[in-house]
């Protein structure tokens, strides 16, 4: 029994010994693994660190560059915006006005009650008084009806870039722009007429020159005091007949509207007279061709239309032809007196 305990207290501490060794091993083990895995946590809060700050700095840099875009954006669209407004053929404060105008027809419904507008540019390098011009329009308009003369136009831009330019910001308001250019000591009519279903880019026209006198002529390519109101006298009567015509024939073909240019022509023989000027066969000849052809082409069995029936057209028809034949009389008539 003595022996058997000794060697019990003798193996007990061996084992004890063994065991207090493991024990110091599986510390030291758990301290070299807590050292590991700090300096593991370490390393990586350091590289998230890193990681943050360098994701921060591409961040600052592209918010520089946006910065720097957006600079340069805003540069660009105010030298955009001046040269827009430099060569807009109308005045800055009517662009109000032209977006009132457009929910105005909107609500309409582009019907006869929307008139056309009419537009006159000013020609380029010819010292004329608008006023007065327009002041003249304004007395036919009535007369002729469902049109009406805009004074937006206060600049000297009367070529075609500028017809596009205002086609820009009216493309879905009905109008007509007359471009009178004065070049070579003559004056060199142009037109464009567009409605809200026209194609996206208007066809502008040619119309006719009209040659002014030498006597009218001073140097510099201007106007003496009388050539200056017979050539205003003459764009008054241009831009009546021209917008009559146009009238006359936008509101037949949309609207179903019997043309008015004939009447008013019977109601003011001073017109009449003028138009059949020999100065004036040009416009007369216009004049005349215009209803000539807008007649021949509703008298076309083939006239395609998705809105109007055959017997509507035949009717349009009717009116055109009516409108031809009275205008070639009137001007008969005149040239014979």
């Amino acid at each position: 029994m003595l022996i058997s305990s000794t060697l019990q207290s003798v193996f007990g501490y061996d084992r004890r010994k063994e065991q207090d060794k493991q024990a110091d091993i599986a510390q030291q083990h758990q301290l070299e693994l807590r050292k590991a895995k700090e300096e593991f946590q370490d390393e990586l809060e350091a590289q998230k660190v890193a990681d943050m700050r360098a994701k921060m700095a591409v961040a600052r840099k592209y918010r520089a560059e946006e910065r720097f875009e957006q600079t340069v954006l805003q540069h660009k669209t105010e030298e955009l915006r001046t040269y827009f407004m430099k060569c807009l053929p109308i005045k800055q404060k009517v662009i109000s006005q032209l977006l009132d105008a457009a929910k105005s027809y909107k609500a309409l419904g582009y019907n006869s009650d929307c008139p056309l507008n009419v537009v006159l540019l000013h020609t380029k390098q010819a010292a004329l008084d608008y006023n007065d011009i327009c002041n003249e329009l304004d007395k036919t308009q009535m007369q002729l009806g469902n049109l009406v003369y805009r004074r937006w136009c206060d600049k000297d831009v009367a070529h075609n870039s500028a017809i596009l330019n205002l086609h820009a910001i009216m493309s879905n308001i009905p109008t007509l722009v007359i471009s009178p250019f004065f070049q070579g000591g003559s004056i060199h009519f142009t037109a464009s007429m567009w409605e809200a279903q026209s194609e996206a880019m208007p066809m502008i026209r040619p119309l006719f020159s009209i040659p002014c006198p030498t006597e009218y002529l001073a140097p510099q390519q201007k106007f003496t005091v009388e050539g200056k109101k017979a050539i205003q006298d003459h764009i008054t009567l241009i831009s009546t007949i021209v917008s009559g015509c146009a009238r006359d024939s936008y509101m037949l073909m949309t609207q179903g509207r019997t043309p008015t240019l004939p009447n008013y022509l019977k109601n003011n023989p001073n017109v009449l007279k003028s138009l059949v000027n020999e100065d004036n066969k040009e416009l007369c000849s216009f004049m005349l061709n215009e209803y000539k052809t807008m007649n021949d082409l509703l008298e076309k069995s083939d006239c395609p239309s998705h809105l109007l029936t055959k017997e509507e057209i035949k009717q349009l028809a009717i009116e055109a032809g009516k409108a031809s034949k009275e205008l070639q009389c009137l001007t008969h008539k005149s040239l014979e007196a």
